[in-house]
């Protein structure tokens, strides 16, 4: 995520042909489709079992989300559970974020895999998580989270 966009789709079902729009410099972004870009991240990997990443050890992050005139518009918090490896070897976590900004809130949650759960994300990976919910301005906000 460092030097990645995070693009959130959120759309509400009967506002979805008109809800797309990208989010304003100068405000929180609105329902639609529109990008935040992260300025501070720290994601911490809590061991909780064997040394290393193992199962049933838990990631938790913060990330300060920029617009593209690089103010900050919110913030990124999120934890999940490290949950057994593809057969490839590639873990498998089980997650809940929470996108806070100044008009409302996004929530998400979901699977996803990451070829080291300390990593902020796969060198050639695209994150796509569900989004299940919002208040504010998002309230009933369903959509997709890609990172």
């Amino acid at each position: 995520m460092s030097s990645e966009k995070l693009t959130l789709a959120a759309l509400f079902g009967l506002a979805m042909a008109n809800a797309t729009q990208l989010a304003q410099a100068s405000e929180a972004p609105h329902c639609g489709v529109f990008q935040t870009y992260p300025d501070y991240v720290k994601i911490e990997l809590l061991d909780q079992g064997d040394p290393g990443p193992s199962v049933g050890d838990f990631r938790i992050g913060h990330v300060r989300s920029l617009n593209e005139s690089g103010e900050t518009v919110g913030n990124h918090h999120f934890h999940a559970l490290v949950t057994p490896t593809t057969e490839e070897g590639v873990f498998r976590l089980i997650g809940t974020g929470n996108f806070s900004f100044d008009n409302g809130t996004l929530t998400w949650n979901g699977g996803y895999t990451l070829p080291d759960p300390a990593m902020e994300s796969g060198p050639d990976d695209i994150v796509v998580v569900p989004i299940v919910g919002g208040t504010g301005d998002f309230a009933g906000a369903k959509g997709e989270l890609r990172w």
